[in-house]
C-alpha cells in the first residue's frame, strides 16, 4: 500500500484523500463485519 503512495509528497492533498478514502472503507467493512457476526450471535440466543 505505502509504495502506491510513494511518488507523492507528504502532506500532499491528494495522499491526504487517498489515505482517508481507505481508512473510512476500512472502517465501514469492519464495521459491517461486527454487526453480522453481532446479529448472528443475537439470533442464536
Amino acid at each position: 500500500m505505502i509504495s502506491k503512495w510513494s511518488g507523492r509528497k507528504p502532506g500532499s492533498y491528494d495522499l491526504s484523500v487517498e489515505i482517508n478514502h481507505v481508512v473510512v472503507d476500512w472502517i465501514l467493512e469492519h464495521i459491517a463485519r461486527v454487526d453480522r457476526k453481532f446479529g448472528e450471535f443475537l439470533m442464536t440466543e
